[in-house]
């Protein structure tokens, strides 16, 4: 199965958007491989941070219990995007101690010198002692030792073995799983989207303006999105809203209006049903980061 993500690259004489193609059958042998010999979690991202694959201990319930609420999973995916942006900053391979307590690693997926996605190396407790860990996750509502136990399950390396973890990971070639492709019709389908947000999105509109059939529009975004033209449309939606909730400006159903969904109920479904918050509780987290 292939599954592309639009990537818009700058500088070094190149501007155009290109396509970067996953392979995930050949993505998900790698990590299980990679698994099975050096015994970490793994997950693999694209430049969007959605996860394309993931290979977790089967006996680590520490971050399961902490992604099975909406505030848990939101303070994951910020943590996921520090991390990330502290990449961008220094370049290479990162680490920090997200903020249940846990080590978790970035290494840059490299294609033809480009970074074409993110590779997870985490789920591993920095030290054996568990101190401070249950006064960090207090908001969870569970007890120290239910919290202790589950932190203990985790694996923990040695920072020579972390290390060389971080070495060989840096090292696997990717290249069989990974392909960067130029100007496709869904491409072009993607810019008109993102262009007219609040217009006419139908199939039949975008095969009328951009001179293709329906069944040429539908076989390029199954090809290179590994979605339908709706699933990607309520995709770009629901991002857009989530910026435009983040600067406060804007009430709810301004926000549902300037996404292009009339319906403000059928907006507050969608968005909780992508991110396991609605609207007001997505606005309220951001705020208060601020």
């Amino acid at each position: 199965m292939m599954i592309s993500k639009q990537n818009l690259l700058t500088g070094h004489g190149r501007g155009r958007n290109m396509k970067i193609k996953f392979n995930l059958d050949r993505l998900r042998e790698i990590i299980d491989d990679v698994h099975i010999v050096l015994g970490v979690s793994l997950s693999i991202v694209d430049l969007e941070n959605h996860t394309l694959y993931m290979r977790e201990n089967s006996d680590d319930d520490f971050c399961t219990r902490i992604l099975s609420c909406p505030e848990g999973r939101y303070r994951c995916a910020c943590s996921d995007r520090d991390i990330i942006a502290r990449h961008k900053r220094e370049g290479g391979t990162v680490s920090h101690i997200c903020h249940a307590g846990i080590l978790d690693t970035v290494v840059p997926l490299i294609k033809d010198g480009i970074t074409v996605g993110y590779i997870f190396v985490g789920r591993v407790r920095p030290t054996t002692d568990p101190v401070g860990i249950a006064e960090k996750l207090e908001w969870l509502g569970d007890s120290e030792e239910e919290i202790n136990t589950r932190y203990s399950k985790l694996a923990y390396y040695s920072d020579e073995q972390m290390t060389c973890i971080k070495r060989l990971v840096s090292n696997i070639l990717f290249d069989s799983a990974v392909q960067i492709v130029h100007d496709t019709v869904a491409e072009k389908a993607t810019d008109y989207i993102k262009m007219n947000i609040r217009g006419d999105l139908s199939v039949s509109n975008l095969c009328k303006t951009l001179f293709v059939s329906k069944n040429c529009l539908y076989t390029e975004f199954h090809k290179y999105y590994g979605m339908t033209v709706n699933e990607y449309v309520s995709d770009y939606r629901i991002e857009l809203s989530k910026k435009l909730l983040s600067n406060g400006d804007k009430s709810v159903s301004e926000v549902s209006e300037a996404v292009g969904i009339t319906s403000n109920a059928y907006f507050c479904k969608l968005f909780k049903q992508r991110t396991g918050l609605s609207p007001t509780e997505y606005r309220r987290l951001e705020m208060g980061k601020k």
